[in-house]
């Protein structure tokens, strides 16, 4: 399990350092707000720790910007001292649970492992890439929260680029995929679909898409 961890002060609960001490679990801990973003997207992990004294409104903040950046990993916020008002505030900003009690470090763990394999379960059928999400299940694909209107023809070909970020989908693969009938296939119809999804995902949202002569398309960060 790779956990990242947002402590200001660098001095983690009791509760993420049971977390920390299990096996197999990778861990990275940032006191700076802007370097724990950045590295959510960089490194994508399982579940994101706050650990805090007093919960406030930067805490909130910062759940915030992390859903808004399209991440789904589990956000726990683990605090000393908190207040009614800023539970609810963390809780609709985006967090999936605040230990703020006096819990066993184990029932912490086992928390924090359940919340991982229920969002796990559920990204199955999604797959995010920040700020596009794609919904598998429902055929829809959106960015920032916001659905990118496909015909049903681009969204195929945007699956097959976006599960297989970063590598090679070649036009064999794409074809398959948009024809089963092997009399009805036309190569330039993927020039096209191509073109449309240039202009539609790449303008200001770090992606592109690269053609490689004689072998196919990669989707991937510019």
């Amino acid at each position: 399990m790779r956990i990242l961890i947002f402590d200001r002060n660098q001095a983690s609960s009791r509760y993420a350092s049971t977390l920390i001490s299990q096996p197999g679990s990778l861990t990275d801990t940032f006191s700076d707000a802007d370097n724990a973003l950045r590295s959510l997207k960089m490194f994508c992990p399982d579940v994101f720790i706050i650990s805090t004294r007093v919960l406030c409104e930067k805490h909130c903040a910062l759940i915030r910007h992390c859903r808004k950046q399209g991440h789904r990993m589990p956000v726990v916020v683990t605090a000393t001292e908190s207040s009614k008002a800023l539970r609810i505030a963390a809780f609709e900003a985006g967090a999936d649970d605040i230990v703020s009690g006096e819990i066993e470090p184990e029932e912490f763990v086992a928390r924090v492992s359940a919340l991982v394999r229920l969002t796990q379960a559920h990204s199955q059928n999604r797959i995010a890439l920040p700020p596009y999400e794609l919904d598998i299940s429902s055929k829809q694909l959106t960015k920032d929260g916001t659905e990118v209107e496909l015909t049903s023809f681009e969204y195929i070909v945007a699956e097959c680029l976006m599960k297989k970020n970063g590598k090679v989908v070649t036009r064999d693969e794409i074809m398959n995929q948009l024809y089963s009938d092997s009399d009805l296939r036309n190569p330039a119809v993927i020039n096209v679909l191509i073109c449309r999804l240039k202009k539609k995902l790449c303008q200001g949202s770090g992606f592109q898409i690269k053609s490689i002569r004689r072998l196919g398309y990669i989707f991937r960060p510019q």
